[in-house]
This record gives C-alpha cells, structure tokens and sequence, in this order.
C-alpha cells in the first residue's frame, strides 16, 4: 500500500528531528506534542492569520516548516549545533556520574579501637627519692564556691602531710584547680622539697604550666604565670596530668573543703574521709613490689 502525501510529509519531517534531536528524547517528545497541538487547536480556527495553516498546507509543508523552526529554535537556545552537542554531552557525562556514584561500594568505616577501661587506673608511686604531691579542685556553679584538696606522699603510698582549703569566691573550674595548684607550690617551697611530682586531673591548667597555652581564661592567666616563675627556679619539679582515676584522695579531700566549708592540714594523722583511699593504694604499691 503506498503511503499518502501527508504520511510522507510527516516521516520526513519526523526523521529530520530524529537527525538533529536523536539523544534528546525529551526534545521529540515536545516535537510530537506541537504536532498534536496544531492539528487540534490551529486547524480549527477561521482567523485569518491561520491561512497559512490550511489543510493543504499543513499537509504538505507545516509539518517540516515547524521541524525547521524547531531545530532552528534548538541551535539559538544552545548558541550553535556545536553547543548543542556540547550540552548533550555534559548531560550525559552529568547522568554516567550520577550513576557511578549510586554504582559505587560504600566505603568500609574505620576499624574502631575499644576504649581502655578506666576501672583498674591506680595511682603511680614515685621514685625513691622524690615526693609526689596530688591536687584538685572542686567547684559549686550554683553559689561560686569551691575547694582545695593536696596530699603528699611517698614511694610507698604513705602519707607525709595533707591539706584541704575552702574558696569562698571562685569563678571556674579552671580557676579552683589553678589556686589549688599554686597552692600546693608554695606548701612545696615552704617544706623545701627539692624532687616533686605535680599530679592533677585538670589538663587545661596542667597543659597551661607546661606549654604556652592560650585557651584558658585571661583572669587566671596571672595566676599561672605566678606557677610558671616558681616553677622555673626548680628544675627538678615536674607538673603532669593524670586521670581522675588517679587522683582520689585529693578529691575527697576537696569535695570535703566545699561541701563542709573547712579548711584544716593534717601533718601526722591521716584524716579519717580519706583513710581508707590511701590504705586501698599503698596496698596496690605494696603488691606491684
């Protein structure tokens, strides 16, 4: 059967589009909508302005005169028919990442190392013939009080002297641990202790002594310069960090100094809040001998 005028118009119009428009499958479907569009809305119409529009002509010529127009439309909106490609090809290389991206093996997570366990921290002895001295603070938020706690020992864990103090006024954390540290330098030059070992668990102020720290609060930055000058006339002195863990005794001793608002040194006898601390980490030093 051989095909109409018309059909033949179409297909050539058809494969015109197909030529110039193959990889925009949205672009033809737009093209056939025209076609819909003018055959049920502009043939209809008696405006004299659709004359060019007749069946006849629509027939012959509409369809390939509207394909023109649209590739013609096509290569302005893409600036030439290298444009063109070129925005096909950016599409598709948009399109191929997107589907690498969703093609690819999620990564594998970093091996997780388990957290050591903090319950079997104790409490390190020092050397023979050096003292350690444990500080720490305790701070209240709610009326701005705090307390000291310092105890002195021995290699063996055995008690030399203790002290806990109150503040009635402090403003931080950071500021209780500081005054209870310099604190704990003058008691020092007082006995005239040559080898010490600091210990506190406040790694702001300790990091502050040793290194020069700028993250603590400008109102104790005096104060630490005081610990840092004190510090610089005894070589032998060392101020560390250690976890809280290891650092129960000055800690009891400094909730008490709050809590009762006391402030008291025991030079022979071992207070009774903290005996049984300080029995529990000799017995641990005696032990490891």
């Amino acid at each position: 059967m051989e095909a109409s005028p018309t059909s033949k118009n179409i297909s050539i119009s058809m494969d015109v589009c197909l030529t110039f428009c193959r990889p925009e499958t949205s672009y033809i479907m737009l093209f056939k909508m025209g076609i819909i569009i003018v055959h049920c809305v502009l043939k209809p119409l008696k405006h004299p302005l659709t004359v060019f529009f007749t069946t006849t002509f629509l027939e012959q010529y509409g369809l390939q005169f509207l394909a023109y127009i649209y590739i013609m439309m096509l290569f302005w909106w893409n600036g030439s028919p290298a444009g063109l490609i070129n925005s096909q090809l950016i599409r598709s290389n948009k399109c191929n990442l997107e589907i690498d991206l969703l093609q690819q093996k999620p990564t594998s997570l970093p091996i997780q190392v388990p957290r050591q366990s903090r319950a079997n921290l104790r409490r390190s002895p020092p050397p023979l013939d050096t003292l350690k001295i444990n500080v720490d603070g305790s701070f209240n938020y709610d009326n701005k009080t705090g307390g000291i706690g310092l105890i002195v020992r021995d290699f063996a864990g055995a008690q030399r002297r203790s002290k806990c103090i109150y503040l009635e006024a402090a403003w931080s954390p950071e500021h209780v641990e500081s005054k209870g540290l310099w604190e704990a330098v003058k008691w020092a030059e007082e006995m005239q202790l040559v080898n010490v070992q600091f210990e506190m668990d406040s790694q702001i102020v300790a990091d502050a002594v040793n290194k020069n720290s700028t993250t603590v609060d400008w109102k104790i930055r005096n104060l630490l310069l005081d610990i840092k000058s004190v510090f610089s006339n005894y070589s032998s002195w060392k101020c560390s960090y250690v976890p809280k863990e290891k650092n129960k005794v000055a800690d009891i001793l400094a909730k008490y100094a709050r809590v009762s608002r006391v402030s008291s040194v025991w030079l022979l006898s071992i207070p009774e809040i903290i005996h049984n601390q300080i029995q529990e980490d000799a017995n641990i030093v005696n032990s490891e001998v």
